[in-house]
């Protein structure tokens, strides 16, 4: 039915950033005219705007499904592994790591980790991951023995 007004059209592809069509966008009129430059802006700018609401969606599903790999993969990972931010805080740990460890995974969320260090090593412990952190590196340090556990401490 609304096909049989429209009389014209102004229309314009809408390219990702990797050159590939990801749509069209259109302004149909019951008149027959030419588009003015008005129009031919506003097609332009809800394009690109379209264009950068697609591509931010998209990458927000794709870092989700991301973040679900990694963390089916570290779930079944028969190694413990323990992720900080760049401040040295706790951010994430797999079960194996807390099973190794003796804490769990909100007790270690943040700065929490450091009071399951022994007290023997986790001034140096502390000490080394802050400095690879201020260096940008990732740190591997030897830390067998360094968690405080029931047994190791005494308690």
């Amino acid at each position: 039915m609304l096909l049989q007004h429209l009389k014209s059209a102004r229309s314009a592809k809408s390219l990702a950033s990797d050159q590939k069509v990801i749509g069209t966008f259109a302004m149909y009129y019951c008149t027959p005219k030419r588009p003015t430059k008005l129009d031919s802006q506003i097609v332009i700018t809800v394009t690109r705007k379209a264009v950068i609401a697609i591509e931010r969606a998209r990458r927000i599903q794709r870092l989700q499904e991301s973040e679900e790999r990694f963390r089916a993969l570290n779930e079944c990972s028969p190694v413990g592994v323990f992720l900080t931010d760049v401040k040295g805080d706790c951010t994430y740990s797999n079960a194996l790591c807390s099973e190794i460890c003796g804490f769990s995974t909100e007790e270690a969320l943040w700065g929490g980790w450091t009071r399951f260090l022994h007290p023997d090593d986790g001034e140096r412990v502390v000490r080394e991951l802050s400095r690879a952190l201020r260096a940008g590196e990732g740190y591997e340090g030897d830390t067998a023995g360094s968690i405080a556990t029931e047994r190791s401490a005494g308690l």
